[in-house]
């Protein structure tokens, strides 16, 4: 009876050493196919993030990841779908720090941040960009003393009722200068019309736009950052030219709310070690991000201070929920 079961615990030794290293998972999860609802089109950084990781955490998981592209409603309506999935985790959203404006800027919320959605990780962070084009203004003093002299003349491009929308407010209320807001359905507009002289200016993510830099299509005045980004460490920051002005948008994990303990835990942990892998961190900052992570817990309270800001931006700038 001891020759047999030294024989089988022998045998079921070698079977799992045959198949390779197991993961280590706080629960049977995940259990089926994983799907990462993007509520943004194909491409944008969002696109690019879940089609970066889907694959390791299958690798990891044993399990398909599947990458949803659901836009409309700016990114509410992916987020919806998200907010509503059953809490297995089987149902994630990769989201931006958009997620945690939409309750300020919409008069009937799709749905509620604080109530609906579950952290898990922060996956990227990145300043934002003042861009003018290539003959446009030199500088950022050049640009701040034009609106000072001529209120309301100067042309910034935004994406209504977006986050960009309320930072390019913030920015200038930082800057003490006022100006006439072009609205946009999106970056792509904005760069052409950028190229084309038909806007002075744009703030947005240097993703997209470091081709047109190198050309000298397009210059960036200054970053919002609180130190140089590493991509552009020439361009200086506004704080650094003696403006008030921090702010790093994010890009970050979340499921629906209700999820397990356990299954959060097995989700943030396998976050964490993809995003911990070299090929992930070499793409992200490839293409002009910041790779980064966070508890479940600090970014509960990131997107939390974000909704509470932005409610503030809405009601102060008088600005109209849609």
């Amino acid at each position: 009876m001891r020759i047999t079961r030294l024989l089988s615990f022998a045998f079921t030794t070698a079977l799992i050493s045959l198949q390779g290293p197991v993961h280590a998972k706080a629960s049977d999860f995940p259990n089926q196919p994983v799907s990462i609802v993007v509520p943004t089109p194909a491409a944008g950084p969002l696109d690019l993030f879940s089609r970066l990781i889907g694959p390791k955490l299958a690798e990891r998981w044993g399990q398909p990841v599947v990458v949803r592209n659901q836009p409309g409603a700016g990114t509410a309506l992916g987020t919806q779908t998200v907010a509503r999935a059953k809490p297995d985790g089987h149902t994630l959203l990769m989201a931006n720090i958009a997620v945690s404006a939409h309750g300020a800027l919409s008069k009937q919320p799709l749905f509620d941040l604080e109530k609906d959605l579950q952290p898990v990780s922060l996956i990227a962070s990145t300043p934002f960009f003042l861009f003018v084009p290539g003959k446009g203004h030199t500088d950022l003093k050049s640009i701040v003393e034009d609106a000072r002299k001529n209120p309301g003349d100067l042309n910034f491009a935004i994406i209504p009722n977006s986050q960009q929308h309320l930072d390019t407010v913030r920015v200038l209320n930082a800057l003490g200068i006022e100006a006439t807001l072009i609205p946009y359905q999106g970056t792509a507009p904005i760069t052409v019309a950028l190229l084309s002289n038909e806007v002075d200016a744009f703030l947005g993510s240097l993703g997209g736009m470091q081709a047109y830099l190198d050309e000298g299509r397009l210059r960036a005045l200054a970053s919002t950052g609180a130190e140089p980004s590493k991509h552009r460490p020439e361009i200086p920051t506004f704080r650094s030219l003696g403006f008030d002005i921090d702010m790093e948008p994010w890009y970050a994990i979340f499921a629906p709310a209700g999820l397990p303990a356990d299954r959060l835990q097995t989700l943030h942990e396998s976050l964490l070690a993809v995003m911990a892998d070299p090929e992930i961190v070499e793409k992200i900052s490839a293409a002009g991000y910041d790779p980064k992570t966070s508890s479940p817990e600090a970014l509960a309270k990131i997107a939390s201070d974000n909704l509470a800001l932005s409610k503030t931006i809405v009601r102060d700038a008088k600005i109209e929920a849609q």
